[in-house]
């Protein structure tokens, strides 16, 4: 059961069956979940994409204004 520590497993043992099999459904949810939160350091990486992203796109906005400056002269 993945993430879920033995603490949990051993009051899970204490209920009745069908209560612990709903827990365990639901548990299992939440670990499926959390499994697919972006994780910390995907967000770190992805801003930084982004950031070069928007440094490349000011850098082609100025090489424009600037050829279309010397064209028009």
């Amino acid at each position: 059961m993945g993430i879920f520590c033995v603490e949990i497993l051993e009051e899970l043992d204490k209920l009745d069956p069908q209560v612990r099999s709903a827990f365990i459904k639901v548990l299992k949810l939440i670990e499926k979940s959390i499994g697919e939160v972006v994780k910390r350091d995907d967000f770190v990486e992805l801003k930084k994409v982004v950031a070069d992203l928007a440094a490349a796109q000011k850098r082609s906005e100025e090489r424009l204004g600037k050829l279309i400056g010397e064209h028009r002269k």
